[in-house]
C-alpha cells in the first residue's frame, strides 16, 4: 500500500531539481509534501483527451490482479473516479504468481484504448526457471473511457445486504437478483484506515461470502455488486 506524491522535476543538479506539492503550490521541501492519493501498487500517469489518468494495481489488497485508473483535471489531482480496467488471469500452474507495475503506453494506444503493460512474476524462483513465460510483461488494450451502458441494460442489484462477525471473520449475505446468470462481486472499505475507495476483493456465484482477511479492531464498510457480461449494478 503506498500513497502518491506530487513531485516535479527538470534539467537542474539532483539537490535542485525535485519540487514537491504542497496542496496548493510546489515546495523544494521535501517535507512539506502531501499525499494526493493512497491505496496505489506501483503506478503510470498520462495526459488523455485532456484530462490525466493514473492506472495501478489496487494497493489495498495483497497482490491483487485488478488494473484500475483514476483520473484527474491536473495531475497534482484530487484524483478519484476509481474504474476497473482489467482483471490478470492467473498464470497456469503457477500458484504463486503474480503481477504488478503497470504502465501506460499512449504513444502505441489505438484511438479510444489505454495501451498498459504489466509485469509477471513469481515468489518461487523455481516457477521463472521451469517456465519464462512466468517473467515477463504483458501488454494490452483496453477501452477508454469505459462504455456506459444504460440503466435498463444494467442487472437488477441485488438488495438487503447484511454482515454478521465472529472469530472466523465477517459473514456477508444478500438477497439474489432476479436477473438469471449472474455473479457477485464483493467490496470492502477499511473506515479506520481512512480507505477512500471500495476495493473488489470477491468474485463468486453464490448470495454469502466469509471475509477472513480483515484487520481486527477496524471499521469496515461492504458493498455487493451483481455482473454479468460486465454490466454491474450493486447494493450498499
Amino acid at each position: 500500500d503506498r500513497d502518491v506524491t506530487g513531485v516535479q522535476t527538470c534539467a537542474l543538479p539532483i539537490s535542485q531539481s525535485w519540487q514537491f506539492w504542497t496542496g496548493s503550490v510546489w515546495s523544494a521541501n521535501e517535507s512539506d509534501a502531501i499525499s494526493i492519493l493512497n491505496g496505489v501498487a506501483g503506478l503510470s500517469v498520462g495526459q488523455v483527451d485532456g484530462q490525466y489518468v493514473l492506472v495501478t494495481f489496487d494497493g489495498e489488497v495483497s497482490f491483487d490482479a485488478n488494473i484500475v485508473a483514476y483520473t484527474a483535471s491536473a495531475p497534482t489531482g484530487p484524483f478519484g473516479g476509481k474504474r476497473y480496467l482489467y482483471s490478470v488471469p492467473q498464470q497456469l500452474d503457477c500458484a504463486q504468481c503474480f503481477s504488478y507495475y503497470p504502465q501506460l503506453h499512449q504513444e502505441f494506444a489505438p484511438a479510444g484504448d489505454l495501451t498498459i503493460s504489466y509485469n509477471v512474476d513469481s515468489l518461487n524462483p523455481q516457477d521463472v526457471y521451469s517456465n519464462v513465460d512466468n517473467y515477463r510483461p504483458v501488454f494490452i488494450d483496453v477501452k477508454w473511457p469505459p462504455a456506459q451502458p444504460p440503466a435498463s441494460a444494467l442487472p437488477q442489484a441485488p438488495a438487503d445486504l447484511t454482515g454478521s462477525s465472529s472469530a472466523s471473520g465477517v459473514r456477508l449475505s444478500w438477497q439474489a437478483s432476479p436477473t438469471p446468470g449472474v455473479q457477485y462481486y464483493v467490496y470492502a472499505r477499511d473506515v479506520s484506515k481512512d480507505e477512500q475507495f471500495f476495493s473488489r476483493i470477491d468474485d463468486l456465484p453464490v448470495t454469502s461470502d466469509l471475509i477472513t482477511t480483515l484487520t481486527p479492531g477496524d471499521t469496515y464498510q461492504f458493498r455487493s455488486e451483481e455482473h454479468t457480461s460486465e454490466l454491474q449494478s450493486h447494493h450498499d
